[in-house]
C-alpha cells in the first residue's frame, strides 16, 4: 500500500504466497507472515513484522534483514529521525537527511528478545507457511494491484 501511495510502479513475483512475496525485478521481499531459521537471502532486503497476528507478535514494529553496511546506516539513521549516530552527542549534528520516528523503544526491544527466544525453542515454524491472500485480483484506489 505504501508504494502504491507513493507511486512507485512495482510488480510482484510470488505465486505462492506463502509467508513472504517478493517485488519483481528487485532484492526486496515481504516477510510480514514469516520467521524461520536460515531465510535470509544474500544481498536481499526481508521485512519482517512483529505486529500483531504475526510469528513474533510484539503488537507493533519490525526489522529488515540486509547485508549492505552503507544501507544499514541510512536505514538507522532514518528510523532515528534522521539523526547520525557517529554524533554523541546529537546536539551537534547540523545536516539531517530525512527521518522518521520509527524506533522500538527499550521494552520493546527486551521483550522482542525474549519471545524470540521462546519462539526458537518452541521450533513450530509453522505460521511462517500460512497463506497471503492472492493480491493479483486486488484493486486499490481504482487500479489494479499489479502494474
Amino acid at each position: 500500500m505504501m508504494l502504491k501511495n507513493l507511486h512507485i510502479p512495482f510488480r510482484l513475483i510470488n505465486d505462492q504466497w506463502q509467508g513472504e512475496y517478493n517485488f519483481r525485478n528487485s532484492p526486496i521481499w515481504d516477510c510480514a507472515r514469516k520467521l524461520v531459521p536460515n531465510m535470509y537471502i544474500p544481498g536481499s532486503y526481508k521485512c519482517v513484522s512483529f505486529g500483531e497476528n504475526k510469528p513474533l507478535d510484539l503488537g507493533r514494529g519490525g526489522a529488515i534483514l540486509l547485508d549492505n553496511e552503507q544501507h544499514y546506516k541510512l536505514l538507522t539513521m532514518l528510523k532515528f529521525d534522521g539523526k547520525d549516530v557517529k554524533y554523541e552527542p546529537w546536539i551537534d549534528q547540523q545536516y539531517f537527511d530525512v527521518g522518521y520516528h520509527y524506533k522500538m523503544n527499550n521494552r520493546e526491544c527486551i521483550v522482542g528478545l525474549d519471545k524470540l527466544n521462546e519462539f526458537i525453542a518452541k521450533g513450530d515454524f509453522s505460521y511462517s507457511h500460512t497463506p497471503y491472500r492472492d493480491c493479483r485480483r486486488m484493486i486499490v484506489k481504482g487500479m489494479p494491484l499489479f502494474v
